[in-house]
């Protein structure tokens, strides 16, 4: 038997591990080394680097923790704020790295406390564990995974809609044609500018990011390498054959190396009179409560994209979390709040499933599938009356509860336009009752300020 002595953050005599190594010395007993936990170290700010000069032999076991960086007491940050590496804001391959060089060959333990995982579904929670230790074992050099892709902009933007959604007049007062219509699927192809957006009519929401398509000539061999498939996808006869894989909240992504898919669409003769919009500026993703830092994890480590810190917006309903993954001129953004009952406060709507198979996973108990906020930038709404079995809070409560119910949801997005410089900067925000949200460019050198994006309703996958 081996006892590993591991100092607490929060310990009263001993809370560091350079006196455990001390203890550890000078007991002198083979059977006694010491624990490494980077929460412990990593939370109180200490540098790991003193960590190379304990033996490798003495180092009987490693546990790994990432979190946010909170203001907060350390012992209930640690044991509700923890998160698998990648997820947060620690610096894991230089901690690692330092305690690799001691000649340290035990396992690499994830110890991980966090009231989302504690309440989820194992499935995903496990996924997300594997994936962090690829991703880790990479940056650390010893493990080889393909690269991740090279990203150069936004092919396109797809929009699932249901009938008299009125998302193409939407788009059209915005300055978008309607170039071209899908050989066999109900999809209209929107263009102004390099701004392309797809408006699938074949869902059953006012208006929902469905998919978003990254311009790469990279094939998807790092997303299957990190598990994300590439997802099944039917398609007609001399239509393009794109690859896709799940976002962790059912948002499928494109990896498209050329312009072929256009000519699935047959063209309609119109074109766009414009409105100054050049391109797709970032795409908002609304994050179901509980994905929100898988998603970091995900876009981090199988696309490559690099997050900014997480910020919080003060909501009439409470705080929403935000933050930007980008590459290059790809910019995403994820956003995420609380739902709850009361007035001013978002529904939880239920979440729908793609009209041609359904794979989205029902929502969790005690968790909101999704919410919704207002737009930051307008005061109209516009309302949708969610089906029968959403999931939605009973009156005075606080949260989510698995109660069928029929209920209204206020959603938004938003369209950033940057005016030209000799004229005043303007942006102007649209409706559509669900969560799509896409900020375009317009004939400007100027970049729309930090975009916010109200979380929202489903997420139907392309038809």
């Amino acid at each position: 038997m081996r006892i590993a002595y591991e100092a607490l953050a929060w310990g009263r005599h001993v809370s560091g591990h350079e006196h455990a190594w001390r203890i550890v010395r000078r007991a002198a007993h083979p059977a006694l080394g010491v624990c490494l936990d980077s929460f412990h170290i990593l939370s109180q700010g200490h540098d790991p680097a003193p960590i190379r000069a304990i033996p490798g032999e003495k180092v009987f076991f490693l546990q790994l923790a990432d979190a946010p960086r909170l203001p907060m007491d350390v012992l209930p940050w640690s044991r509700h704020h923890r998160l698998f590496p990648g997820q947060g804001e620690f610096d894991l391959t230089a901690f690692s790295g330092h305690v690799l060089a001691t000649g340290y060959e035990g396992p690499l333990s994830l110890e991980v406390f966090n009231d989302v995982y504690r309440q989820s579904d194992p499935r995903p929670a496990a996924v997300d564990a594997m994936r962090s230790l690829l991703a880790l074992k990479e940056s650390l050099g010893v493990l080889d995974l393909p690269p991740a892709p090279r990203l150069s902009g936004h092919a396109f933007a797809e929009v699932v809609s249901g009938a008299g959604a009125g998302t193409g007049a939407v788009l059209a007062s915005l300055g978008f044609a309607r170039t071209g219509v899908h050989r066999s699927k109900p999809v209209e192809l929107w263009e102004q500018g390099e701004a392309r957006v797809l408006v699938n009519g074949g869902g059953d929401t006012g208006g929902a990011i469905g998919a978003v398509a990254l311009a790469s000539a990279d094939p998807a061999r790092r997303a299957e390498a990190l598990l994300a498939p590439v997802l099944p996808r039917a398609h007609g006869p001399r239509e393009a054959d794109l690859a896709a894989v799940a976002a962790p909240d059912g948002t499928e992504l494109f990896l498209c190396g050329n312009d072929d898919w256009r000519g699935d669409f047959e063209p309609t003769g119109e074109t766009a009179e414009g409105a100054g919009v050049f391109g797709i500026d970032h795409v908002a993703l609304t994050q179901p409560f509980d994905h929100f830092d898988e998603a970091a994890l995900f876009y981090r480590s199988v696309l490559g994209l690099t997050p900014s810190p997480v910020v919080e917006f003060a909501a009439p309903f409470g705080l929403v979390r935000s933050r930007v993954v980008t590459a290059g001129e790809v910019r995403l953004t994820l956003d995420s709040a609380w739902c709850g009952a009361g007035s001013g406060r978002p529904r939880c709507p239920s979440r729908s499933t793609s009209p041609s198979r359904a794979r989205t996973p029902s929502p969790r108990p005690g968790r909101c599938a999704n919410s919704a906020r207002r737009c930051w930038r307008s005061r109209a709404t516009t309302t949708t009356t969610s089906p029968p079995g959403s999931i939605c809070p009973p009156p005075g409560s606080r949260g989510c509860a698995r109660t069928p119910c029929s209920t209204t949801v206020t959603n938004t997005a938003s369209s950033c336009i940057s005016t030209p410089p000799s004229r005043a900067r303007a942006c102007s925000s649209r409706w559509f009752s669900g969560s799509a949200a896409i900020a375009v460019s317009a004939s400007s050198t100027r970049r729309c300020g930090r975009p916010r994006t109200a979380p929202a309703g489903t997420r139907p996958h392309q038809a």
